[in-house]
């Protein structure tokens, strides 16, 4: 307040609030006090020197990304030569945080929640910092060495998801930018009118490729190169723990980077988004969703948020049975595009067998007469029927069909 004052005969000052009129208008009406508790507790209680004010932190980092400035050395000389900046990001213009306590404080947000230092014990940021030994090759291998031949991932993440609905979520990274999003981002939303119809949400959720700055090609851990051995299969130091060469539909291509998952929820011509995870790696739409909507509706829980998803919509990347049956146990309309392969079981077309079906999917046999339901396989989950005109039964102790 004081700074306003004491700037309204400098054009400057004008002239800078021209720029950020938008930055302003949003960054005075976010009230940071709900999450003050959950970022002191980032920092040791036993206070052996003043630290920056955790929300300013956070407020700041912010800004710079509604800004899109690039990196922490550019907005920190921003935010020096602009006072109007510094002032929306909760500091005295004269007396900003500097590149190595940004740093720290995106730290301390990746290792959670203070513990004293232990020699057994290592953070996960002094993890992530250094270079990692891997075999990405092996790493793909092993994958398809561990997938079920007879079950669907999704079918597996399903079942655990379903199996450990009531458990919280583990205490991480994620759990706090998801808890930080609800705080500042979906109940200020609620309380002003944005969100609405909160009885019946309908959710969309999507994948993307986030493209990493660590190298693909990795640092070789072995002698090979000057062997004159340029291609070989040895273990390289990746700067990425997680990241893996992912195929981008969109822009047909390869990138080096992990895949992300995001739900939204449109209202009033908006899209406002509810969670974003990146669990890291190379992993499908098909998982992703799951694990995604099943975080949403812990954090919504352990939050106490009102809200209630009625339709999930999704794309053809989202057509399983894994899918399905979790949302029926969910309570959830799912509104999904059929995938290829699943587009020949529709009436007015043939599959492969020349099968027709109903219209609400019971095949016909070839004379059009609707085929009776003889059980359901769980184990395949699939659904077998038989000939209307036959029936099983037995005789003389044996096995047989009457027509």
């Amino acid at each position: 307040e004081n700074y306003f004052l004491t700037s309204v005969d400098d054009p400057q000052f004008w002239k800078c609030v021209a720029a950020h009129t938008r930055e302003l208008v949003i960054f005075t009406h976010l009230n940071f006090d709900p999450v003050m508790e959950l970022l002191d507790s980032l920092y040791s209680p036993v206070h052996r020197a003043d630290h920056r004010v955790s929300t300013s932190m956070l407020r700041s980092l912010l800004l710079m990304t509604s800004l899109k400035i690039a990196g922490i050395t550019a907005w920190v000389k921003e935010t020096r030569l602009q006072p109007l900046l510094a002032v929306l990001a909760g500091f005295h213009p004269e007396d900003t945080p500097g590149i190595g306590t940004y740093y720290d404080f995106m730290k301390r947000l990746i290792d959670g929640p203070y513990q004293k230092p232990c020699e057994h014990y290592v953070r996960k940021s002094d993890f992530l910092s250094k270079l990692h030994l891997r075999n990405l090759r092996a790493e793909k291998d092993a994958g398809k060495e561990e997938s079920d031949v007879y079950s669907s991932q999704s079918e597996k993440v399903a079942t655990e998801l379903l199996a450990a609905a009531e458990k919280p979520r583990p205490d991480d990274l994620s759990k706090m930018l998801e808890d930080l999003l609800v705080q500042l981002g979906i109940k200020p939303s609620i309380q002003r009118g944005l969100l609405n119809h909160l009885d019946d949400l309908i959710v969309s959720g999507d994948g993307s490729i986030l493209q990493s700055a660590a190298s693909g090609e990795g640092k070789p851990a072995c002698s090979c190169r000057s062997q004159g051995i340029y291609r070989c299969d040895h273990d390289r130091y990746y700067s990425s723990p997680t990241a893996k060469w992912c195929y981008d539909a969109h822009k047909g291509c390869y990138l080096f980077g992990d895949r992300y998952y995001h739900l939204v929820v449109h209202q009033n011509g908006h899209d406002l988004p509810l969670l974003t995870i990146m669990p890291g790696g190379d992993e499908s739409d098909y998982t992703l969703s799951l694990k995604a909507f099943d975080r949403f509706l812990k954090a919504a829980r352990e939050n106490g948020l009102p809200m209630r998803i009625g339709v999930f919509c999704g794309d053809g990347h989202h057509d399983s049975c894994a899918h399905y049956r979790y949302f029926t146990q969910k309570g959830v309309a799912p509104v999904i595009p059929l995938s290829e392969n699943t587009k020949k079981a529709f009436p007015h077309l043939l599959d492969d067998r020349g099968v027709k079906l109903d219209t609400d999917g019971v095949p016909l046999c070839p004379e059009g007469v609707r085929m009776r339901h003889h059980l359901y396989n769980e184990y395949r989950k699939i659904h077998v029927y038989t000939c209307p005109a036959k029936r099983h039964t037995h005789r003389d102790g044996k096995s047989l069909y009457v027509i």
